[in-house]
């Protein structure tokens, strides 16, 4: 017989985290109040549970991801010597160019941000030793 693993379980309204009874999402029931019953795909072989989803929102997801990819691998093109060349990742090289020429400043600035957080919280961590 599999048993469940719990996840950690956040309360409703995090305010009055006191005042409100918890919440426990592992039971499907408490997950079928914020989903649509027909919308939603529970999968299990014996007692062991195997997926979990909101099956209008993966097919979705699927599809458009495959198209996209199915379009990279397709976009083979032939320049002026006639070598094949594949003009999707031409455009990627494009678009690479315009993300670092204008966006370098966000990656360090969260680069930064993180490593600033990762060492306050070290710093300040009661059971460190250093």
């Amino acid at each position: 017989m599999a048993t469940h693993v719990h996840l950690p379980v956040i309360p409703v309204n995090p305010q009055e985290k006191h005042a409100q009874a918890i919440v426990d999402y592992a039971v499907e029931a408490n997950v079928l109040q914020h989903v649509r019953a027909n919308r939603w795909l529970a999968l299990d072989i014996g007692s062991f549970r195997v997926a979990r989803f909101n099956w209008v929102v993966f097919t979705f997801a699927s599809a458009v991801l495959w198209a996209f990819v199915i379009g990279v691998m397709a976009s083979e093109q032939k320049d002026a010597e006639g070598a094949k060349f594949n003009g999707a990742l031409t455009v990627f090289a494009v678009w690479q160019k315009w993300i670092t020429q204008n966006f370098t400043w966000l990656y360090i600035g969260t680069q930064v941000c993180v490593v600033s957080c990762f060492v306050l919280c070290v710093l300040t961590d009661a059971d460190s030793v250093m």
